[in-house]
């Protein structure tokens, strides 16, 4: 397996979680507008300029450029979470085939569970160094 893939990723799960976090905040602004209710505005016409009307209604350009924006963010956090799936299914089976148990489940820890070096080493009562030994071992 190429390091580049397994470095790829960490970093998506990463960029899935700030996908996450920037849909929830759009939903947020959009219940925001539909929330505030309606705006009123009077413009004049009609009868030279005589007539004034009254127009009510959310601000559109606002609430367009949101949902817009939603659906971009919906649509690629499905296709992100779609490679995001298939990488894991090769990690996996790389991890797999390690002989060692002790190596796997310190390749695990780093990637499946996205603990540090550090943290790792606590777990299995090691030096941090032995740990990136172990990963680089592996190519990780």
């Amino acid at each position: 397996m190429a390091y580049s893939k397994l470095k790829q990723y960490r970093y998506l799960e990463k960029e899935l979680k700030d996908l996450e976090r920037r849909i929830a905040r759009t939903k947020h602004q959009l219940t925001d507008i539909e929330n505030s209710g309606t705006t009123k505005d009077s413009v004049k016409g009609g009868s030279g300029g005589i007539q004034h009307f009254v127009i009510e209604g959310v601000p559109m350009r606002d609430y367009a450029s949101k949902r817009t924006r939603l659906l971009l963010q919906l649509n690629q956090y499905e296709n992100d979470e779609q490679e995001l799936m298939e990488i894991t299914q090769s990690v996996l089976t790389y991890i797999k085939s390690i002989e060692n148990a002790r190596d796997r489940l310190i390749c695990k820890y780093y990637y499946i569970d996205g603990k540090s070096q550090q943290q790792i080493a606590f777990l299995m009562h090691y030096d941090q160094t032995r740990i990136g030994q172990i990963l680089r071992k592996y190519k990780f």
